[in-house]
């Protein structure tokens, strides 16, 4: 009966060691990829269903009812549109009635970006700088998280939005920039 030597038994050991340890750093990279792919879309969805809800909204509205401040923290946007309770609301000769401000503001970079609906019954004139700041307290919906910079720019009859996310992984800088070109309706 022939046996394996001491020496075949650990070159054996020692190839099927190398051959584990490949095969366990090849799993462990892409498992990493996967885990930074997964991140990456997660910001960038994110950022998207932010964006979305913005612009779907702000369709509805009037181009004369924004008030913006983009110069500084906290970076915000308001606009008026006629929906109460999912209604649409009009006065007695059909005309859309802006009963509704909507906020949308972001307190600092790297934050949520926060809807906030004030209800302001019968006609109502656009926010001043000065209100749209005082709204900005941190109450309200959070509508999309890490994100970094947002930026409107308001020339009738077009509305350009810039949404700008960002997210920390592994300390790699994740960074994505949507835009959006809004017509508002009135």
């Amino acid at each position: 009966m022939k046996a394996f030597t001491l020496i075949e038994v650990l070159v054996a050991s020692f190839i099927a060691l190398l051959l584990s340890g490949i095969i366990y750093a090849i799993l462990a990279l892409t498992l990493n990829y996967w885990k930074v792919l997964d991140t990456k879309n997660e910001v960038q969805l994110n950022a998207l269903v932010g964006i979305n809800k913005m612009r779907e909204e702000m369709t509805y509205s009037s181009i004369y009812s924004f008030t913006e401040n983009s110069a500084s923290f906290p970076k915000a946007v308001s606009f008026q549109i006629p929906y109460y309770q999912n209604n649409f609301q009009t006065d007695l000769n059909g005309n859309a009635q802006y009963i509704y401000y909507v906020i949308y503001y972001l307190l600092s970079k790297n934050s949520s970006l926060i809807r906030r609906a004030v209800y302001q019954p019968g006609p109502v004139s656009p926010l001043t700088s000065a209100q749209l700041i005082n709204y900005c307290d941190g109450t309200g919906d959070q509508k999309a998280f890490y994100i970094d910079d947002f930026n409107i720019n308001i020339a009738p009859p077009l509305v350009k939005l810039t949404l700008a996310s960002k997210n920390l992984y592994s300390n790699k800088i994740n960074n994505m920039e949507i835009y959006a070109e809004i017509y508002p309706k009135n």
